[in-house]
């Protein structure tokens, strides 16, 4: 009897976990972070460049099945940019945008998680400077050397602590080159940006959770 009484407990008990597994849950995350950006060149005939450190700050929906997968979207504001060795200078271009990323979950225990993703951005410049020192001036988008719109690839990875608290590290590969200019030989380079992000995620709210039917 006590071991008949063991089973149906424990199958109970096994029922629930399950029901409660096979949701659809969405939630509202804010991000802030540190950028170290600079431009992957077309060409490899040019004076080296230095990255820059820029802020980044995103709001996403984040959305997990209960098969670990998922994905991420959101807007964000992010300075990119790089520091050229010649009249160039430092440039600095502030964006606005979206992303998109799919998402694979690594449940662990107390609820934390661990995921990697990949994606993609697209962005427009919202305002810029480049030039040395006091010589620095407004770019003029759109003008020979300076694309304002940027669309790339994203890799992330990243760890939340209790499903609430997190940080992660994503990687943009610029597609679309916000600058064009000319190699030591006279040839045209086009500069990619290329942006490394360390960033901390804060759950602000459950949006939705609804029955998750395959």
């Amino acid at each position: 009897m006590k071991k008949t009484l063991l089973i149906l407990t424990l199958s109970c008990i096994a029922f629930t976990v399950n029901a409660q597994i096979k949701k659809i849950k969405g939630y509202l995350y804010a991000t802030g972070g540190a950028n170290w950006a600079t431009y992957f060149q077309s060409s490899s005939d040019v004076k080296s460049l230095r990255g820059i450190w820029g802020p980044e700050v995103a709001l996403s929906l984040r959305t997990v099945y209960p098969t670990w997968i998922g994905y991420e979207a959101g807007v964000f504001y992010s300075t990119k940019g790089a520091r050229f060795s010649d009249s160039v200078g430092k440039v600095n271009i502030n964006y606005g945008g979206v992303f998109i990323n799919g998402l694979l979950f690594f449940p662990l225990i107390n609820n934390d998680d661990a995921y990697v993703g990949a994606g993609i951005y697209a962005a427009g410049a919202i305002n810029g400077k480049a030039g040395v020192d006091s010589m620095r001036q407004d770019i003029k988008f759109e003008a020979d050397k300076w694309n304002k719109f940027d669309i790339g690839l994203q890799l992330r990875a990243g760890y939340v602590i209790k499903n609430t608290v997190g940080f992660g590290l994503h990687y943009d590969l610029g597609l679309v080159p916000p600058y064009t200019g000319r190699d030591l030989h006279g040839n045209t380079n086009h500069a990619r940006n290329s942006v490394f992000n360390l960033y901390v995620t804060l759950k602000l709210a459950k949006i939705f959770e609804k029955p998750f039917s395959q």
